[in-house]
């Protein structure tokens, strides 16, 4: 895949319906990722239609204080998910200003066409925020 960022990716609250544990994508062993020993996980989730915009990926991370789980979910533009996402491939990098950097490589539909990208994230267990 081309090492070009996925355009206008988002950050919502994973209270929606595309976050619902029937929408993990089989098998799970293959499309979760955890980091900082269980402490971060990301997991590839499966909307099934539209057909070229399926896929999201819900961030999950336990508080830096270790008492309850911040939740979010990442799209692409427009509110739609992405055409194709490679979990096993994702890299990742630790900055302790910054927190959990995550570069996961992904396609998206685009007006006719498959445009291959990438996302990056970063978590801060410190702040309980995520950027994409």
């Amino acid at each position: 895949m081309v090492p070009l960022m996925a355009a206008a990716q988002t950050v919502r609250d994973r209270d929606t319906w595309e976050a619902n544990a029937r929408n993990l994508v089989d098998p799970v062993s293959e499309n979760a990722q955890s980091y900082f020993n269980g402490s971060v996980w990301i997991t590839a989730l499966d909307m099934v239609e539209p057909e070229v915009a399926w896929g999201h990926t819900l961030v999950q991370f336990l508080a830096e204080n270790g008492t309850y789980w911040y939740r979010q979910l990442i799209f692409s533009y427009g509110g739609n998910g992405f055409s194709d996402m490679e979990m096993p491939a994702v890299l990742s990098s630790y900055d302790r200003a910054t927190g959990l950097t995550l570069t996961a490589p992904n396609s998206r539909y685009d007006n006719g066409d498959y445009k291959d990208g990438s996302s990056r994230l970063t978590i801060s267990q410190a702040t309980g925020v995520v950027t994409a």
